[in-house]
């Protein structure tokens, strides 16, 4: 059997003086060893990840990872 995981990464640097943040989710396939490979990223929308941070609730975006969350 198969095993799949979605993790998320979240990055902040600073660019000509100014902040910038991303986010990133990582689909995750276990191996034959037990080691986790990450086979596809996808980088979340900045209003998305904001407006679930604020009010706890998801905006109208959906991941591609949806299935396997």
């Amino acid at each position: 059997m198969e095993q799949y995981r979605v993790t998320a990464s979240h990055r902040k640097w600073k660019s000509n003086g100014e902040w910038n943040e991303e986010r990133r989710q990582h689909l995750q396939k276990r191996n034959g060893r037990g080691w986790w490979k990450t086979i596809d990223t996808e980088i979340v929308p900045s209003y998305a990840w904001l407006h679930h941070a604020i009010f706890g609730d998801s905006p109208d975006w959906k991941s591609k990872f949806k299935d396997y969350m």
